[in-house]
């Protein structure tokens, strides 16, 4: 998948630095055969198997105050709403630029910044807003700072992570022109494994009992339970916006 989608993603955003790959030890010499002699040229980190400790080891290992872009490896378009409709981005670097500069502009200590889940021509909007939007983990942007915690579970950490700036009083930013195309929402309904169905409902029982003024309880058309925002989001309304 990283190489069909991620990087070719990359690779049409004209992407020319040093791709960080943080991959499980076991897999390692997978990865660097995966992606040898490939245009975008990949730094290969290796550690414990777990998306929340592969981040965890990677900002352990960047500087304070790093910024740093977290992506997955299954993201087959990153495409910008604008006048003329959805277009592929077409300088990441640029686009991340604007994305952090934004962020300190708002507040300095804002330490977290997402995307639209989707590319929906219908649903993205030229907004930035605040707080009460959820900011998928596919895609999302962050300063190094210890006070942005990692959670200890691998499911829902995106809501997580968000969720404990949100509780923080920090502000997580949403662009919502900015948007991801994965087969995250493109799934079959339910959870396949039932012991993850039960961690899933666990891990939302906990969040909803730490945050109970921010999130409820759902459950999705397709029977999957989810969480839902008890207020919406404010919007920046002074925000520059990308010409």
């Amino acid at each position: 998948m990283l190489v069909e989608k991620t990087l070719k993603t990359l690779a049409r955003a004209h992407f020319n630095g040093f791709l960080w790959l943080v991959v499980p030890s076991e897999e390692m010499v997978e990865y660097q055969q995966a992606v040898l002699g490939n245009q975008i040229t990949c730094m290969i980190v290796h550690c414990e198997r777990g998306l929340t400790k592969q981040r965890k080891h990677f900002r352990s290992t960047m500087l304070p105050g790093t910024e740093i872009v977290f992506i997955d490896d299954d993201i087959e378009a990153l495409k910008i709403k604008g006048p003329e409709g959805l277009r592929h981005c077409a300088s990441i670097e640029v686009l991340s630029h604007y994305v952090f500069q934004s962020m300190y502009n708002y507040d300095p200590d804002c330490l977290l910044a997402g995307v639209y889940p989707m590319c929906n021509r219908d649903w993205m909007k030229p907004t930035i807003t605040r707080d009460n939007s959820y900011v998928v983990g596919a895609l999302y942007f962050c300063k190094n700072d210890d006070r942005l915690v990692e959670p200890e579970e691998s499911e829902l950490e995106d809501w997580a992570r968000c969720l404990g700036e949100q509780a923080a009083g920090r502000p997580v930013l949403r662009f919502n022109f900015i948007g991801i195309q994965t087969k995250y929402w493109e799934n079959a309904g339910g959870l396949q494994n039932t012991d993850r169905a039960t961690k899933r409902t666990t891990v939302i029982e906990d969040l909803v009992l730490r945050n109970p003024t921010i999130i409820k309880p759902v459950v999705r058309r397709n029977g999957k339970p989810d969480l839902k925002f008890l207020k919406k989001p404010l919007q920046w309304t002074e925000a520059v916006l990308p010409s």
